[in-house]
């Protein structure tokens, strides 16, 4: 890396981790020791960070579970006349993500 980083300034970094499955139930934390990070000023002179950079820890899991139920508010069973020109609640559904979000992309009934 050759990043300058000018006087008064800030720099940066973002980590990114790709995962494999492999990998479920392990946990890591990402910090940077006071010898982890050496860089030079204008002069020459080396500069290092005087004190460690403690990340936070994450989890591993292998991937999402998603719940469904049936929201207690749905409505009752009943019998509903055809009608085209009504739209009838007739379901209400509860989705909850567990150990990471999920997007639904299609819902068959």
């Amino acid at each position: 890396m050759n990043i300058n980083v000018p006087k008064a300034g800030t720099a940066k970094f973002d980590v990114l981790l790709d995962t494999t499955t492999n990998l479920s139930g392990a946990s890591f934390s990402v910090s940077v020791p006071t010898s982890g990070m050496v860089a030079t000023d204008e002069a020459g002179n080396t500069v290092t960070n005087g004190t460690a950079i403690n990340g936070v820890t994450w989890n591993v899991v292998n991937a999402a579970t998603l719940a469904v139920t049936l929201n207690s508010n749905s409505p009752v069973e009943q019998v509903v006349a055809a009608n085209p020109n009504v739209e009838t609640e007739v379901a209400r559904f509860d989705f909850r993500p567990t150990n990471d979000s999920a997007q639904i992309q299609e819902l068959v009934l």
